[in-house]
């Protein structure tokens, strides 16, 4: 963000993150098992789903300050889940700035589609494209949707009113603190984690800084806190959890960021879950990916129709369903061999012996 802190907190944003988690209804649940739903915590309902995610947005981290840090925990989950490096749009679409960036996260759609592109959300289309957890929601009303950011229009704006729970941290502790409380006690579903200060010790110093690789390794020990309290849980083992680590924009080594550099448009998303192998690197997948489609984009890349579906290589499919993580889903056929995309090359259908159909998705 090229604003400071106090400015910031008074303007409207946006954030991370994406999820489509099975359909299955607190009354569903509730008549299947003969019991009641279990109660809320502190404000949030408790979920009903056994697929979880947690998204977790580090606001000016740029990844290739990661190997002059000390940063285990995203290190960790880069060896065993996947990593996948992009950049951003540039001017004229937008400045990389964290207004556009968050709502690209949340939204699944770019700028000239969401229409931020600043930190004042002048005339956001979040109605046409609405936050992941919105949609979530809309889809199944009994999911519990957790949304804990330090930048306060995280929480105020860009995810909307009907998530569950909206909770501005304050600064990169108190969220810490709160969403580790969440998480370890209650029952969320999908939950989103915002951490600012990276991004202040970047406006501050400049990335190529001691200052940044400090902000850095705190950051690090905050997530590290984070998927402590996700494996505490008693529950842990029964459950299926998806969670991705993403960035909304780069910063400049001597601070700043907004303009067309690479290391101002260098964003990544590292994520680690069930059906992601271990240590891999992936060139196909995008910020836009943690809300413009459910999980399974990172799991195996099967396209499905989000809100920024046919811009990009998003397209809405024919009515052939795919049953992922429990939500009904449509997969993108190849427009060869017409079987579900699956990466750059996939697997041919309808074959006796798997081979790669070389036609590239688009």
């Amino acid at each position: 963000m090229s604003l400071s802190r106090s400015a910031r907190t008074v303007l409207a944003a946006a954030t991370v993150a994406a999820v489509a988690l099975p359909l299955a209804t607190t009354a569903a649940r509730a008549q299947e098992s003969g019991h009641a739903a279990a109660a809320p915590y502190a404000g949030l309902p408790s979920g009903t789903k056994q697929a979880k995610t947690l998204v977790i947005g580090i606001d000016g981290a740029t990844f290739g300050a990661f190997s002059r840090a000390d940063v285990p925990h995203i290190e960790q989950l880069m060896a065993k889940g996947l990593t996948a490096r992009s950049d951003l749009y540039a001017n004229p679409m937008a400045p990389t700035v964290s207004g556009a960036g968050w709502s690209s996260i949340a939204t699944g759609a770019w700028p000239d589609k969401h229409n931020v592109k600043d930190n004042n959300f002048t005339a956001p289309d979040y109605g046409q494209y609405p936050d992941y957890a919105t949609r979530l929601e809309t889809a199944d009303p009994a999911t519990s949707t957790l949304v804990v950011g330090t930048w306060s229009p995280i929480p105020q704006i860009v995810f909307g009113p009907k998530t569950d729970l909206r909770i501005a941290g304050g600064n990169d502790e108190g969220t810490t603190a709160k969403a580790e409380d969440y998480l370890a006690h209650g029952n969320p579903d999908s939950t989103f984690v915002h951490l600012d200060e990276v991004d202040g010790a970047g406006h501050s110093s400049g990335s190529a800084s001691d200052d940044y690789l400090k902000a850095l390794n705190t950051a690090d020990a905050q997530v590290g806190r984070l998927l402590d309290a996700v494996t505490s849980r008693p529950t842990y083992a029964d459950e299926d959890w998806l969670v991705a680590v993403t960035a909304d924009h780069g910063h400049t080594p001597t601070g700043g960021h907004g303009g067309n550099t690479p290391l101002e448009r260098g964003t990544f998303v590292i994520a680690q879950g069930k059906g992601i192998e271990p240590g891999s690197v992936r060139d196909d997948v995008k910020i836009t990916d943690t809300g413009e489609r459910d999980n399974c984009t990172f799991r195996c890349n099967r396209r499905t129709p989000g809100p920024g579906a046919g811009q990009g290589r998003g397209r809405r499919a024919p009515p052939r369903r795919l049953l992922l993580r429990g939500h009904a889903v449509r997969p993108r056929p190849c427009p060869r061999c017409a079987g579900p995309v699956h990466g750059l090359r996939h697997r041919v259908v309808g074959t006796t012996r798997p081979r790669l159909c070389l036609r590239r998705s688009r």
